[in-house]
Parts: structure tokens; C-alpha cells; sequence
């Protein structure tokens, strides 16, 4: 009880900060850092600063009533107000210097002026810094007192007027307000904008609102309109010094908030425009507004401290079951298996995480949907129970179970790809087990008696007499080398030696792989090009056989796919050498392989041709695998293939 009294206490305490922090913000625009910095007076060497510079603060002029020559020649203006009142602020008798709006920062730069009043998106902030607003000149729409308008987000289908040279003016209007059937007419000045207004011609006027509040107090005609609710713009009207003047920012800002401290800059706006005063926030009304707030903050905080003697039970409760609650949905979605919960009547009551992975959607689609017609889950609950079977690409296995809670039904569906791949995987390596260790034996039994006939007939050659009897032991002799080949692939695929690595000029030896195919390229009108990037003249070390088998499989296989295709045929070799790796592009426009095969061609066995064994492709990929290497296809059917190789180089 006393801890929630002391949650309570701070949570109060916490309230009044925050209220107190938006009312920083409403009285000054700023917050307690900056007030608590801003409040304090002057340093001594600021007001030395002050007491001896010579300051000239630069204004825009001829802008009615910011800032204007009257008529005894002297500036005038609310801009020329608020430097006064920095001066007395300040303790500096600042000079005023009007200038046209692009001369500013011309000024800065000449040093003719050491600060200005600005609207702070004139001039680049990355070239300047800008003091806390003295306040905020609004963009409003001024309608007729009988308008039945009240707020500007109730325009259309109406037409605004403003002031020409104020393009900005109207393109804000038109962007925020042109599809709701507001246009802009431009009038040459305020005085015909009015005319409009008044001859039913305009339903509104936009513009400035100081500029706007001003001319209608001068007209004394001000009972007769009114400004609509929200501004449709907002200017934060700044002191901009250099960007180096940290130190001169400091002390303006602190004028700044004693002249809002002051209520100086409500005195100032009553000043100028009267009862058509703009939009401006009254120190005394937000104190009131504070207080009354203040009061009700206490008075809530006193009652939730009556009230927790009672509601802590219930509380607590709550937050056990919302956390019990929560855990169970935790365990729920980090299930690696798909749940749905559905009633008797087949609709879905509850799901997980897991299912709306497999199913490619969200929760929302699935909850109070039918399971028998849902178009996301019914393809993997019609399959029958603990039978593995294949959707897109992907394998599963579904169960049902009845629950205890009237006639429910838990649906499980368990992703079984990988488990399925494994399997196939395994049972593929051990048939690939049985073959090598199969080739091996075969070929050393076959080598046996081998290496008897070739001992033999090193000593008949020397007794055999005549041309026939000279043929017949050299084909004898060639014979027993082709044997010997077939032994070392049969061989080579019951093993490849991982070590067998030596220096490769790996262009000549491709361009020999070539040319031993050039003959059979030739007869099915293939053109091949080879290209070789990177370090072409220096040899590095790497596996030649595992080299040698990977372009003599490709290009065999190229060969066969190029002749199902009556196009110009063509291969193209692409060999770049980095600094560890030999990277091979090998492409040809043949026959193609379908999409859902190609997943298949390295593995044992697979293969698309009448005589094919399905082993060249898997002997490329195993031993690559091995010597940590890559390989992979791609392919559209009709249009041909791509094989990505990538061979590492061994360092020395």
C-alpha cells in the first residue's frame, strides 16, 4: 500500500512536471533547459560586451506593419518595437538598418549588421543562428462576421482572394485546399481584396495576419469580420546573428524571454492592432488556465490515493492473468509447429505466429474466417493425418487433435522440408557410398589382371613378326590405356584427391580443354568465346583435376543442350582471377532446364539424357563442396543456362 501511495505520490509530481513543461512551452516556446539557462541575468562580461559594441540590427522594410518609414521619416513598425525593447533589455542602444530582403545576408557578410529580425526561413540555417521566437506570425482566412464558416478546414468549393506578390501565399492555399474546390484570385491590393469580400465576388481573404489585422484596424471596420479557427501557415519571427556568435545568442535569447516574461510582446501586438488583435498567446489568461489545471492535478492525485486502497486487489489480479495470458501466447508463437484452434463449426477461434508464417498471411485474415472455404490455410488442413506431403515447393505434415472444451479442434501442421531433404540426403549418400566403395574394389580387381597383359606384352612385342601381328599389339597396347583411363574416372569418382593441388596456367589449360572439343564444337556449328580477366601471366595453385572435371562436365553438357536448339549456337566462357578465388561464368543459349528442376541437378542420379548416368553434375558439386568451392545454375527453359563457379586458390 505504501509503495503504490509512493508510485502514486511520484506519478503527481510527475504530472505537474509535465504540465508545467507544456506550460513553458505555451508561455515561452521553449523548454526547461532553455528557460532555466534563459532566466538568468546577464554575465559580467556580456554587459561589459554590450556596454561598449556597437550593434546595428538589419530589418526588411516597407512591409506595412512590420517594419516602414511613417510619415515624418522615421522607422516605425512592430520589428522597430521589439529592437527598442532589446535595447532596454540589453543595455545597448542598437542602431536599426531597413533593407531590402536579399540584401540581408549580404550585410552580415560586409558586416554592416550584427543581427537582424527575420522570419527564420528567409535565411539558411546553416549560416545562422537563430534566438527562441519572439512570437509566431500566423498565415489565417478572414471572413465576413456572418460567414457561416468557423474554420478553415470547412472551405470549398470557394474562391480565395489575396494579394499579388504574395505567391506563397496562394500556393499554400491551393495545396491544402485546390481538391476541395478552393481557387485563388489575386487582387492588386488589400483594399480591392476587401471589395471582393464585400461584393460577395471573394468568400475570403488570405494573408498575413499581422498584415491582415493591421489594415482592418486602420479602416475602423473591424466588427465587420472575422478570422476563421487554425492558420493555414506559421512563421517564426527570430533574431539572426552569425554563425559564430554563440556568446551574443545567449544574451539575446535572455532578453528575449524578459520581454515575454513581461507580457511586452502582447503589449506590443495591442498596440498596433487594436481589437483585431492576431492570434497571440495572453501571459495572465495562461496563468489562470495553469492554476485551475494545478488544482485539478492535486485534487486527482488525492483521489487515486483514496481510491488504491480498493482497486490494488483487483489490480493485481488483473496483471496476473494479463501476464499469464501473455506467456501462454509467448510460448504459443515461439512454437516451431503451426496451431490453429478452430469450433465445431469450423470457425477459426485462435491461431499462432507459426502457421501465419507457412501460410504467407496475417492473423487478421485468418480469425472468425471459415476453415473449410479460408483460401490460406484449407490446401494444408485437407491432407490426411501424419502423411508428409509437398506445397509450393515446401513439405508438410498435419495432425488433428480434439480438445477437452466442447467439440474444439486443435489443427498442427509441422513444416517437414528440411526433415524430408535430410532424409533423401541420406539415403543418396549411402547409395553414393556403396558405389564408390563398389568402383574401388572393381577397379583394383581389374587392374590385378591388367598389369599382368601389359607385363605379357612388353615380352611378346619382341617375337611378333609382320604388319598384322605389329597392328594387332599396338592396338592391344592402346586398348589397355583406354582401360587404364576408365579406371582413373572410375576412380576420380570414387575419390578426388582434395591435396592434388599445383601451379595452373589456367588459360592454356582451358584453351587445351577446348581444343580437344573443337571437333565435336565444330560439327554441331558452336561458337565459343573465352575470355580471362585478373592475373592472366601468373600461374596459381589450385586442384587441375577438380578444374579439369568441372569445365570438360560443363561443356559436355553444354554441347548436348545446344543440339536441341536450331538457333545460332553459342558458349561463352568468362574466367576472373581474384586474389584467393577463380570465379567462372559459363553460359549458353541451349535448351534451357525448367524452373522446378533445377534444384535437381546436382544430385546423384538426376540426369534429363537417354545415356546419362546423373553423375557428372554431382561429382562437380561434391568435390567443389569439398574443396570449398561453389556451384550453382540458372536457367529459363527454351532460353538456355548459367553456371556461377567458384574455385579457391590454395596460397603457397
Amino acid at each position: 500500500m505504501k509503495r503504490s501511495i509512493s508510485l502514486t505520490m511520484a506519478a503527481a509530481v510527475l504530472i505537474i512536471w509535465l504540465g508545467a513543461s507544456i506550460n513553458m512551452m505555451i508561455r515561452y516556446n521553449m523548454d526547461w533547459i532553455d528557460y532555466t539557462k534563459y532566466s538568468m541575468d546577464l554575465t559580467p562580461s556580456q554587459k561589459e560586451y554590450f556596454s561598449k559594441a556597437h550593434i546595428t540590427c538589419g530589418v526588411q522594410y516597407n512591409r506595412l506593419p512590420i517594419s516602414f518609414l511613417n510619415e515624418e521619416q522615421q522607422n516605425d513598425g512592430i520589428f522597430i518595437d521589439f529592437i527598442n525593447l532589446l535595447s532596454v533589455e540589453l543595455e545597448n542602444d542598437m542602431d536599426i538598418k531597413l533593407n531590402q530582403e536579399s540584401d540581408l545576408t549580404r550585410d552580415f557578410e560586409t558586416g554592416a549588421i550584427q543581427a537582424a529580425i527575420v522570419d527564420k526561413s528567409q535565411l539558411p540555417a546553416e549560416d545562422f543562428l537563430f534566438t527562441e521566437p519572439l512570437y509566431i506570425m500566423h498565415g489565417k482566412i478572414l471572413v465576413k462576421e456572418n460567414s457561416s464558416f468557423d474554420n478553415i478546414n470547412q472551405l470549398a468549393d470557394v474562391r480565395i482572394a489575396v494579394e499579388e506578390g504574395e505567391e506563397d501565399v496562394a500556393e499554400r492555399i491551393e495545396e491544402l485546399y485546390g481538391a476541395k474546390g478552393v481557387s485563388v484570385v489575386f487582387a492588386k491590393d488589400f483594399q480591392q481584396s476587401l471589395d471582393m469580400l464585400e461584393n460577395d465576388r471573394v468568400a475570403a481573404v488570405a494573408g498575413d495576419e499581422t498584415k491582415l489585422s493591421y489594415l482592418i484596424n486602420q479602416q475602423r471596420s473591424n466588427r465587420y469580420y472575422k478570422f476563421l479557427k487554425y492558420s493555414f501557415s506559421r512563421k517564426e519571427i527570430c533574431v539572426a546573428l552569425n554563425k559564430d556568435n554563440e556568446g551574443l545568442l545567449n544574451a539575446f535569447n535572455k532578453a528575449v524571454l524578459s520581454m515575454k516574461k513581461k507580457n511586452l510582446i502582447t503589449k506590443t501586438q495591442s498596440k498596433w492592432f487594436g481589437a483585431m488583435e492576431p492570434e497571440i498567446t495572453d501571459m495572465t489568461e495562461v496563468d489562470v488556465i495553469y492554476n485551475i489545471g494545478f488544482f485539478f492535478i492535486i485534487c486527482g492525485a488525492a483521489f487515486t490515493i483514496w481510491n488504491l486502497s480498493t482497486a490494488k486487489k483487483v489490480t493485481e489480479k488483473t496483471r496476473e492473468l494479463f501476464n499469464s495470458k501473455e506467456q501462454l501466447r509467448l510460448i504459443i508463437d515461439t512454437l516451431d509447429r503451426g496451431l490453429i484452434i478452430a469450433s465445431g463449426s469450423g470457425t477459426i477461434l485462435e491461431v499462432n505466429d507459426e502457421i501465419c508464417r507457412i501460410a504467407g498471411c496475417s492473423k487478421r485474415e485468418l480469425l472468425k474466417s471459415d476453415i473449410h472455404t479460408n483460401k490460406w490455410v484449407m490446401p494444408y488442413l485437407q491432407q490426411e493425418d501424419e502423411t508428409v506431403y509437398k506445397l509450393k515447393e515446401h513439405y508438410y505434415m498435419k495432425n488433428t487433435m480434439d480438445l477437452n472444451e466442447g467439440d474444439k479442434k486443435l489443427y498442427i501442421v509441422e513444416e517437414w522440408t528440411q526433415r524430408y531433404i535430410n532424409e533423401r540426403r541420406n539415403i543418396q549418400e549411402e547409395k553414393m557410398i556403396a558405389v564408390g566403395q563398389l568402383s574401388a574394389g572393381l577397379a583394383h580387381e581389374i587392374r590385378n589382371p591388367l598389369g599382368l597383359i601389359k607385363s605379357y606384352m612388353f615380352l611378346i612385342q619382341d617375337f611378333v613378326k609382320g604388319e598384322d601381328g605389329i597392328h594387332a599389339v599396338r592396338v592391344i597396347d592402346d586398348s589397355i590405356k583406354r582401360i587404364n583411363r576408365l579406371i582413373d574416372s572410375l576412380l576420380k569418382f570414387s575419390r578426388l584427391s582434395g591435396e592434388d593441388n599445383k601451379e595452373v596456367d589456367i588459360g592454356e589449360l582451358i584453351s587445351n580443354i577446348l581444343i580437344l572439343e573443337k571437333k565435336q564444337m565444330d560439327s554441331k556449328d558452336i561458337d565459343v568465346t573465352f575470355s580471362l580477366n585478373g592475373e592472366k601471366a601468373k600461374p596459381v595453385l589450385l586442384n587441375e583435376d577438380l578444374l579439369k572435371i568441372t569445365m570438360i562436365n560443363l561443356l559436355n553438357n553444354s554441347i548436348d543442350a545446344l543440339a536441341e536448339v536450331e538457333r545460332k549456337r553459342k558458349i561463352e566462357i568468362r574466367v576472373t582471377i581474384w586474389e584467393r578465388t577463380v570465379n567462372i561464368v559459363f553460359r549458353d543459349n541451349g535448351c534451357g532446364i525448367e524452373s522446378e528442376r533445377l534444384s535437381e541437378i546436382f544430385n546423384p542420379f538426376y540426369t534429363s539424357k537417354e545415356r546419362g548416368t546423373g553423375l557428372g553434375l554431382y561429382l562437380v558439386h561434391s568435390q567443389l563442396e569439398q574443396a570449398g568451392g561453389a556451384i550453382r545454375a540458372e536457367s529459363v527453359r527454351g532460353e538456355g543456362s548459367v553456371f556461377y563457379v567458384e574455385i579457391p586458390i590454395k596460397m603457397a
